[in-house]
């Protein structure tokens, strides 16, 4: 791996100035609260030639609710997201899955637009993003652009995004007391990387399920919507959901899709992960309050 002799550290007061930087090199990285980018460059993994810091840049720590929409600023904290009382009742999902990450230190410095743009098949946000149909905001010194989750991520640590691009914001649809969510995430010890995780929207009318997004993660190579068992659902009454998504075969679609490890074979993938995405949906028959997670 090519090691650099130097690494500049650059901390622009703007985005126009940030995107100036990047424009200059295909070897530069954007750094916003370090959790992820700070380990690889200690490890070696990554070598840039410039580090473009964001904690100077003006307009990028906010999170503003406008409408059914949060604008969620890129130098926003995971830790924020957990304990804003806003998101929490607007968007309970991405607040409770923000609870998750890490420790209270990855919390406190880490970013959901870093996290995204990790693209850690890991990740405890991008499948409560992609679920919400979430949209990551990009600029560059050629414009600017939108992409939805499935747009951004490509494969593991990979995104669709230009050297000179960035993301400066995520915009998420709110939803309303119609709607029930579930998350859970399997890890091996507490703080670590998720081995498997699973997102789940429904909305109801009455007792019944008239729409449901359904997402799995962890143990694919990127968090996916589970088209099959979000059709089986819509109909279902929502005391019968969790046995309707256990009786649903899905698991054959991603089949390609899995990661396996020494820890965490493939048949153990493979029969765990439908139980583990069931269960998920049987948590939205009986959530918590919003604001409690």
């Amino acid at each position: 791996m090519r090691q650099s002799a130097t690494l500049a550290l650059e901390r622009p007061r703007s985005v126009d100035e940030a995107l100036a930087l990047l424009s200059v090199s295909d070897e530069s990285r954007i750094l916003a609260g370090g959790q992820s980018l700070v380990p690889l460059l200690k490890l070696g993994f990554a070598a840039p030639e410039v580090v473009v810091s964001l904690d100077r840049c003006e307009n990028l720590g906010a999170t503003t609710i406008a409408g059914n929409v949060a604008h969620i600023g890129a130098m926003v904290t995971t830790r924020h997201i957990e304990l804003d009382t806003s998101l929490a009742t607007r968007c309970p999902l991405l607040a409770t899955a923000a609870g998750k990450v890490g420790s209270p230190h990855v919390r406190n410095f880490g970013t959901l637009v870093g996290n995204l743009c990790h693209a850690d098949p890991g990740s405890d946000l991008i499948p409560a993003a992609l679920c919400l149909d979430a949209e990551v905001e990009v600029r560059s010194g050629r414009g600017s652009r939108r992409l939805a989750l499935d747009e951004l991520v490509v494969t593991p640590f990979v995104t669709s995004l230009e050297y000179d691009e960035m993301a400066t914001a995520v915009r998420v649809p709110l939803v309303d007391r119609s709607w029930r969510h579930g998350y859970r995430k399997l890890a091996l010890r507490a703080g670590d990387l998720a081995v498997a995780t699973a997102a789940v929207l429904v909305r109801l009318d009455g007792e019944e399920i008239v729409e449901a997004r359904v997402v799995a993660g962890g143990a694919l190579r990127r968090a996916a919507r589970i088209g099959r068992l979000e059709a089986a659902l819509a109909g279902v009454a929502i005391t019968e959901a969790a046995g309707v998504a256990l009786a649903v075969n899905w698991i054959e679609d991603f089949a390609d899709d899995l990661l396996p490890d020494a820890a965490t074979p493939q048949d153990y993938l493979h029969a765990m992960l439908p139980r583990f995405v069931a269960a998920t949906v049987g948590d939205a028959a009986n959530p918590p309050p919003r604001g409690d997670r």
